[in-house]
């Protein structure tokens, strides 16, 4: 659930792992925070770590940019990440899509699945990263 910056990682994860997964996000694209027309961003804004100490270990920084990276260039950053691994494509992203409860459930045969309630309709899955 969520596709900022943990969410993103956590596919990738999934991936290295063969595990598909449905991704839940409220707004209508990845980036969490960096997403340029719904995150908590502006214009001006610079990261306050450096893209040293805020880049992947499997996905360096392009030479020549900021030492604090732009809201414009982290997002870049966040994008090429995701196409490199063609996050996009593997998984099933669900976006505009609220999700409002989670609770861990008990079936008559003992065994435990994971209900979560997504713009007010109850799904079912084995497990939840959030």
């Amino acid at each position: 659930i969520g596709g900022g910056i943990s969410g993103i990682l956590a596919l990738k994860y999934l991936k290295d792992q063969g595990i598909k997964a449905v991704l839940y996000e409220k707004n209508s694209d990845l980036k969490g925070v960096w997403n340029l027309k719904e995150g908590l961003v502006w214009k001006e804004m610079t990261t306050n770590l450096s893209q040293i100490t805020c880049q992947f270990q499997d996905h360096y920084w392009e030479p020549n940019k900021l030492f604090l990276p732009s809201v414009n260039e982290m997002n870049e950053y966040l994008e090429s990440y995701i196409e490199k691994h063609k996050l996009r494509e593997f998984h099933e992203m669900k976006f505009k899509k609220s999700v409002s409860r989670i609770s861990h459930m008990k079936s008559d045969n003992n065994s435990t699945y994971v209900e979560i309630n997504v713009d007010g309709k109850v799904l079912n899955y084995e497990n939840v990263i959030i």
